[in-house]
């Protein structure tokens, strides 16, 4: 039974607030071959991520280096991922590695916002 809690916990996306979740990255800065940017951390989890107004766009499919600031420690947290969506804000991305420290932010963030328990955003 604790097998499956882990597994939705490690899939499941936080919203990202630094008020909320201040240790959890809210920047990245990213690299596909020449074309460099940064945007903002819409969501995360660790599978994935959605970066929200990125100074460059990339392709659906593209692998590229993602760089997350951490707020805290000035720490840069890496990971690798594949754009799987395009939309008017930004991208989606599916992470295929990623930095331990990062997994390990993303999930004690994931538990701390457990659902039955009040969601910070539903009371605005």
């Amino acid at each position: 039974m604790a097998e499956k809690k882990n597994l939705r916990e490690r899939s499941r996306a936080v919203r990202v607030s630094h008020r909320d979740y201040p240790r959890v990255p809210g920047s990245v800065s990213y690299q596909a071959g020449v074309i460099e940017g940064v945007g903002i951390i819409l969501d995360i989890s660790t599978t994935g991520a959605h970066v929200y107004r990125p100074t460059k766009d990339l392709p659906k499919g593209a692998v590229a280096d993602f760089f997350f600031l951490q707020p805290d420690t000035g720490r840069k947290l890496h990971a690798v991922g594949q754009v799987t969506r395009n939309d008017e804000t930004g991208f989606a991305v599916h992470f295929l590695r990623i930095e331990r420290e990062l997994e390990t932010l993303v999930l004690s963030a994931a538990q701390d916002a457990e659902p039955g328990e009040s969601d910070p955003d539903a009371s605005k």
